[in-house]
Protein backbone atom coordinates (compact mmCIF):
# COMPACT_ATOMS: atom_id res chain seq x y z
CA UNK A 1 0.00 0.00 0.00
CA UNK A 2 0.75 3.51 -0.48
CA UNK A 3 -0.27 7.17 0.37
CA UNK A 4 0.05 9.49 -2.15
CA UNK A 5 -1.48 13.26 -0.20
CA UNK A 6 -4.64 11.87 1.53
CA UNK A 7 -5.64 9.36 -0.92
CA UNK A 8 -4.45 5.20 -0.52
CA UNK A 9 -3.74 2.68 -3.28
CA UNK A 10 -2.82 -0.62 -3.75
CA UNK A 11 -1.26 -2.06 -7.01
CA UNK A 12 -1.97 0.98 -8.76
CA UNK A 13 -5.77 1.44 -7.79
CA UNK A 14 -7.24 3.81 -5.57
CA UNK A 15 -8.65 2.27 -2.74
CA UNK A 16 -12.24 3.40 -1.20
CA UNK A 17 -12.46 5.65 2.18
CA UNK A 18 -14.53 7.68 4.11
CA UNK A 19 -14.64 11.05 2.73
CA UNK A 20 -13.93 13.48 4.82
CA UNK A 21 -16.45 16.65 4.80
CA UNK A 22 -16.71 18.72 7.55
CA UNK A 23 -19.47 20.90 6.25
CA UNK A 24 -22.73 22.10 7.73
CA UNK A 25 -24.54 21.73 4.42
CA UNK A 26 -23.97 19.07 1.84
CA UNK A 27 -24.55 19.21 -1.70
CA UNK A 28 -26.26 16.18 -3.79
CA UNK A 29 -22.91 15.22 -3.99
CA UNK A 30 -21.38 15.14 -0.86
CA UNK A 31 -24.55 13.61 0.24
CA UNK A 32 -24.33 10.82 -1.95
CA UNK A 33 -20.77 10.67 -0.72
CA UNK A 34 -21.19 10.70 3.04
CA UNK A 35 -23.78 8.07 2.70
CA UNK A 36 -22.63 5.63 0.26
CA UNK A 37 -25.57 6.09 -1.91
CA UNK A 38 -25.81 7.43 -5.68
CA UNK A 39 -26.56 10.81 -6.89
CA UNK A 40 -29.59 9.96 -8.53
CA UNK A 41 -30.81 7.62 -5.41
CA UNK A 42 -30.38 10.95 -3.37
CA UNK A 43 -32.48 12.78 -5.81
CA UNK A 44 -34.84 10.26 -5.61
CA UNK A 45 -35.28 10.22 -1.73
CA UNK A 46 -35.62 14.24 -2.56
CA UNK A 47 -38.96 13.83 -4.30
CA UNK A 48 -40.04 10.39 -1.98
CA UNK A 49 -43.54 10.90 -1.24
CA UNK A 50 -43.43 9.41 1.64
CA UNK A 51 -40.15 9.97 3.70
CA UNK A 52 -38.82 12.85 2.00
CA UNK A 53 -35.12 13.80 2.89
CA UNK A 54 -35.22 17.34 3.87
CA UNK A 55 -33.45 19.45 2.08
CA UNK A 56 -33.04 23.42 1.09
CA UNK A 57 -33.11 25.08 -2.68
CA UNK A 58 -31.54 28.29 -3.04
CA UNK A 59 -30.74 30.42 -5.62
CA UNK A 60 -32.85 32.14 -8.03
CA UNK A 61 -34.66 29.39 -9.66
CA UNK A 62 -33.99 26.86 -7.10
CA UNK A 63 -31.47 25.22 -8.87
CA UNK A 64 -28.70 24.78 -6.16
CA UNK A 65 -29.74 21.79 -3.37
CA UNK A 66 -27.95 21.54 0.17
CA UNK A 67 -28.88 19.02 2.66
CA UNK A 68 -27.92 19.57 6.35
CA UNK A 69 -25.60 17.10 7.82
CA UNK A 70 -27.74 16.93 11.21
CA UNK A 71 -31.06 16.78 9.26
CA UNK A 72 -29.67 14.13 7.15
CA UNK A 73 -28.38 12.45 10.15
CA UNK A 74 -31.73 12.24 11.80
CA UNK A 75 -33.30 11.26 8.51
CA UNK A 76 -31.19 8.13 7.99
CA UNK A 77 -32.01 6.94 11.58
CA UNK A 78 -36.07 6.50 10.92
CA UNK A 79 -34.68 3.96 8.65
CA UNK A 80 -32.74 1.95 11.23
CA UNK A 81 -33.75 -1.69 11.42
CA UNK A 82 -33.28 -3.69 14.53
CA UNK A 83 -32.72 -6.86 13.82
CA UNK A 84 -33.41 -8.21 17.24
CA UNK A 85 -37.22 -6.97 16.66
CA UNK A 86 -37.98 -8.45 13.68
CA UNK A 87 -39.58 -11.93 14.05
CA UNK A 88 -40.11 -14.12 10.98
CA UNK A 89 -42.73 -16.21 11.64
CA UNK A 90 -45.28 -13.01 12.88
CA UNK A 91 -44.29 -11.00 9.87
CA UNK A 92 -45.72 -14.01 7.81
CA UNK A 93 -48.98 -14.73 9.58
CA UNK A 94 -49.24 -10.50 9.53
CA UNK A 95 -49.03 -11.43 5.82
CA UNK A 96 -51.64 -14.43 5.38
Amino acid sequence: MKQKGGEIYMNNRKLLQAPKINKAYFSVKETAEYTGMGVRTIRGFLNDPITPLPHYRVGSAGRIIKIHKDELDSWLKTFRVDSESMDIDELVNDFI
